[in-house]
């Protein structure tokens, strides 16, 4: 399955214009790509003036050859209505920031364009963050989860713009990974290890060095409740294990850390009194 934005002029799209998810539509292009087929998955871009993404379809069926115009028909069945708020191409430039993909860059002229899964989830997500029933779409797309938890990565640079408004599901591309990597440095400048703040568990220390330099970094204040870009410090974040990272976002919002550290505290004072019982009988 691939993915693609395939672009309409401004006059294919009348103020009338309707999408209806389940209808079809008959399109055509004049040189369609070597590798599309049926069951690829497309973003509708309106072109200018109004450079907007317009909604999402499915390709349906594709003709054989081009007629005598040189324009090859296909269908699609559009996944949503129009959107009522689709990003701005600023908005969308500034989602993808280090990888740019060709329909976001001056210049190039087309119909469709390729996306990786990467950029496609990217793209999706961009859409999903203004418009929630675009999540239900396309379930079974790689980058579509039901709760994906702050991922972070090395990267390099001190402090990020973060938190546009979305639900609560983040990508590891939703962040700058620069800010992680100051936070990991300070934290080994000032304890010489990268121990969970809930559980104290150190990846090096179990594992070796295979460990080293392993955490996830969390967002002690969730993006989703931020309604602009904003500067993320290396107070803003903790660092985790894998497992209670992950616990914490099993509610919304996630769950204080501070809350989980009590439950561990509670849980080890518990096995330490039992064990205790234990030698005594």
């Amino acid at each position: 399955m691939n993915y693609w934005i395939v672009k309409a002029g401004f006059k294919a799209w009348t103020p009338d214009t309707t999408l209806d998810p389940g209808e079809q539509g008959n399109w055509w292009v004049t040189r369609p790509p070597q590798n599309w087929g049926i069951g690829d998955r497309l973003f509708l871009w309106k072109t200018s003036p109004a450079r907007k993404l317009i909604g999402l379809a499915t390709i349906s069926r594709i003709s054989r050859r081009s007629n005598r115009e040189g324009k090859r028909f296909f269908t699609v069945t559009y996944d949503t209505e129009i959107l009522r708020k689709p990003p701005s191409i600023d908005e969308l430039r500034f989602s993808f920031r280090h990888q740019l993909p060709s329909f976001l860059k001056a210049g190039p002229s087309g119909t469709f364009f390729p996306l990786s899964h990467e950029q496609a989830g990217i793209l999706f997500d961009a859409v999903a963050r203004v418009d929630l029933g675009v999540r239900k779409v396309w379930p079974d797309a790689p980058f579509v989860t039901a709760g994906v938890p702050d991922i972070d990565d090395d990267g390099p640079e001190p402090t990020s713009r973060e938190g546009r408004i979305q639900i609560v599901e983040h990508r590891r591309r939703e962040r700058d990974p620069w800010i992680v990597k100051q936070k990991k440095a300070q934290v080994m400048r000032s304890t010489g290890r990268l121990e969970c703040e809930v559980c104290g568990f150190d990846f090096k220390a179990v594992y070796g060095s295979f460990g080293n330099g392993f955490c996830a970094v969390h967002h002690l204040q969730p993006l989703s409740r931020a309604i602009a870009p904003q500067e993320t410090h290396i107070q803003d974040l903790a660092i985790l294990c894998s497992n209670c990272h992950r616990l914490t976002h099993r509610r919304v919002p996630p769950i204080p850390i501070a809350v989980l550290r009590r439950r561990v505290s509670a849980s080890n004072s518990g096995i330490q009194l039992a064990a205790q019982q234990a030698r005594r009988g």
